[in-house]
């Protein structure tokens, strides 16, 4: 068996001079029952890789001189893996619980949760997209210009398992208008396979006045999917203690707003639940936040909302939210040694034997990295080259939305706008060739494909390119020509949407 936590060794042999029971088995929880695999990536036969290439997950695993797996170790007891925060920085721990004592079987510089048979690493996907004026969202096109960029943070979870992600939050590039934008994505815990998670976006967004929403999550990793409506369920049960002080604070908001208070049985009615935050306070005890949220004039407050909130330990009316307690007594003292963190998550680890040493040595062997900021504000572009390439990428991505919605003209409008602004752009290119080809003009497709090939770089975006060649030659009845682009398009990279258009042509 592995070492012992060393605080709690003479724990373990009073234990063992007691009653010999250093080693017995607690009883298991119940594992869960509800899984489902993730989605896989979709993929168009007119653009196989999609409109944006996977970014590579390039993060590499640092040392941090945890165990090798223990083929000894013992299976008697519980695993948990519990994730935390500290400073900027996120860890997680395999805890193996035996009664009231713990090992720590290896420790990473990561947030990996697991719904009890697969293992998740949460991994950012953040994206950087381009502010412009309010001119952009009017007729007055001479006012538009570029501000700045802006990266909006975005969140995945890969399996690490098979590396198939499931995206979280994705961070939209569609182009924003406006000034003085902030963005924001917090993880507020987690418990079993759910996480919690909160965006919030702020600033003059081109209306009539500011605008600030902020937003609570629940994402069902088990499942794959949001599944907000939890806390609909578990606000409604949730006792007096938890429900009292957030309606003191909603009526003396409400209050503030016109006036006039609503009765607080009015107010306990119709508040929601909006949000759950999970810490650990000083001593290591689960400590959770619930935020209660209720509608405002905006005379009142940018988002139209007031809010008030309870506190507690861990619940029994929160088990829909894996959030009832209490936990086992070993995983009270692994708690307590992980000591105050800001926010916590933790999920049981239920594989036996051979999936569980497998499992264990994945965990041990997921690449760490440091987590980006939270938060994020624009950054102004004074380069007027880059100003003019953000302009012209906000019309390519209004050129390939109307694509998808058939509408050719007025894309190859749009993706005329872009190469106007900026010739040597490779997406612009690309993007009208495309919208070109499926618009029947297979010789204005050839020349923006062809000059996209000599402005773009890497090989995903030239495999795409080649496909697309292919597709112009097939429409034209050139199958030689098209069977060498499609070849081409293998080569550089692997797709079945290619390698069904090869056979095709090849019969």
């Amino acid at each position: 068996m592995a070492a012992v936590h060393p605080a709690l060794a003479p724990m373990c042999v009073a234990a063992i001079l007691i009653a010999s029971g250093c080693g017995r088995e607690s009883a298991p929880s119940p594992a869960p029952t509800e899984t489902s695999p993730t989605a896989a990536a979709t993929t168009s036969p007119d653009h196989p890789d999609g409109d944006r290439a996977p970014e590579p997950d390039a993060e590499a695993a640092g040392e941090t001189g945890a165990p090798e797996p223990d083929a000894e170790l013992s299976e008697h007891g519980e695993d948990w893996l519990v994730w935390f925060r500290r400073g900027d920085a996120y860890r997680t721990r395999w805890v193996h619980v035996i009664d009231d004592r713990f090992e720590i079987a290896g420790e990473r510089g990561a947030v990996i949760v697991s719904d009890g048979a697969r293992l998740w690493r949460l991994v950012r996907r953040d994206a950087v997209d381009s502010v412009t004026s309010c001119g952009c969202v009017t007729d007055d096109d001479g006012a538009c210009a570029v501000l700045g960029r802006l990266t909006r943070p975005g969140l995945s979870a890969l399996d690490l398992e098979n590396g198939r992600e499931t995206p979280i939050v994705t961070a939209s590039t569609a182009g924003s208008a406006g000034d003085g934008l902030e963005v924001s994505l917090s993880l507020t815990g987690g418990a079993g396979a759910l996480l919690f998670f909160e965006t919030s976006e702020s600033g003059y967004e081109c209306g009539a006045h500011n605008v600030y929403d902020r937003s609570a999550g629940v994402f069902d990793l088990a499942r794959g999917a949001r599944d907000d409506e939890l806390y609909d369920v578990v606000g409604a049960r949730l006792p007096a203690s938890v429900r009292d002080p957030a309606v003191s604070d909603l009526v003396t908001e409400l209050a503030r707003c016109d006036g006039e208070a609503l009765e607080a049985a009015e107010v306990s009615r119709q508040m929601k639940l909006a949000g759950v935050h999970l810490a650990l306070d000083e001593a290591g005890k689960p400590a959770v936040s619930w935020g209660f949220v209720m509608p405002l004039p905006y005379i009142c407050a940018p988002d139209y909302r007031a809010y008030g909130g309870g506190d507690s330990g861990l619940l029994s009316e929160a088990s829909e939210l894996s959030l009832g307690g209490p936990v086992p007594a070993g995983l009270s003292a692994a708690l307590a040694d992980v000591g105050a963190a800001p926010t916590v998550g933790l999920s049981r680890v239920t594989a036996t034997g051979g999936e569980r040493a497998a499992a264990l040595a994945r965990f041990l062997e997921a690449p760490e990295a440091a987590w980006p900021p939270e938060s994020f504000a624009v950054v102004p572009i004074d380069d007027p080259a880059e100003a003019r390439d953000a302009l012209a990428m906000r019309e390519v991505r209004a050129g390939r939305k109307l694509v998808r919605e058939r509408d050719y003209t007025a894309a190859l409008m749009a993706f005329d706008r872009a190469v106007e602004l900026a010739p040597k752009l490779a997406l612009a290119r690309s993007g009208r060739g495309h919208a070109r080809l499926l618009a029947g003009d297979l010789t204005g497709a050839r020349a923006d494909l062809d000059e996209a090939l000599k402005l773009g770089e890497g090989p995903v975006f030239a495999a795409q390119i080649h496909f697309n060649l292919g597709q112009v030659a097939e429409r034209a009845e050139d199958l030689a020509t098209a069977r060498e682009e499609y070849a081409r398009s293998l080569e550089l990279r692997p797709n079945p949407a290619v390698e069904a258009a090869l056979k095709r042509v090849s019969e």
